[in-house]
């Protein structure tokens, strides 16, 4: 367990609270399960503060955080399971090649996951997207082999280039009709997709779907 202060104190003994910590910060931490407890004032997990960390397997964060950065977990390759309340944003390659993460249940009140955010996430197989999601990045979950099934947030309107790109599992989805725009590649290389229900106000740009997809409209 690591506890980080409120305030910290210089050799002047002039005191400065604690809002951030550094890049890679967490990088070096040889424990599987680590459970830390932040102030208050801390409300984000910066970018790339366990980057690269191969030993976590388990994460567990105590406070107020309810953002993290680009790279925060990226490369985290023994990183199973995160248990962290509240996160409204997910950064750009957040958790990208986090190979055993498999619990998603952390974005249960998510508003925003950026570009390549899981990235190579091989062992997802499931993804029950909340409605507060109203923002889904380039790429977010390109080339998770093993993603299976996916239920779509009532929040999102537009599913961006690669976003689901060499999902290879798919089989079919429904996609509610808030969906308004399938962009470029979404799903290119989803080679088992064979059927998609969608809306028939949807637009679907050139490349969005296999070429052998089925459409069931409605």
């Amino acid at each position: 367990r690591i506890s980080i202060p409120c305030f910290v104190v210089d050799e002047k003994g002039q005191q400065y609270e604690v809002d951030l910590f550094g890049y890679m910060a967490f990088s070096k931490v040889q424990t599987k399960d680590l459970h830390i407890v932040l102030p208050n004032s801390i409300s984000t997990i910066a970018s790339g503060s366990f980057y690269k960390s191969k030993e976590i397997q388990t994460l567990s964060v105590d406070g107020n955080v309810n953002q993290i950065a680009d790279r925060s977990f990226a490369s985290c390759v023994s990183l199973k399971n995160v248990n962290i309340k509240l996160v409204h944003s997910i950064g750009e390659y957040a958790f990208a090649m986090c190979k055993e993460l498999t619990d998603l249940s952390f974005l249960s009140c998510v508003k925003e996951i950026g570009g390549f955010a899981f990235y190579k996430c091989i062992n997802i197989e499931s993804f029950d997207m909340p409605d507060s999601l109203c923002e889904l990045g380039r790429a977010s979950f390109a080339h998770c082999i093993n993603l299976k099934q996916i239920r779509f947030s009532e929040s999102l309107s537009v599913i961006r280039r690669n976003a689901f790109k060499n999902c290879t599992s798919l089989t079919e989805i429904f996609l509610p009709e808030n969906i308004q725009r399938v962009c470029t590649n979404a799903f290119a290389d989803c080679s088992n997709l064979s059927k998609v229900k969608i809306s028939k106000n949807t637009i679907v740009e050139k490349g969005a779907f296999p070429e052998n997809t089925v459409f069931e409209y409605y």
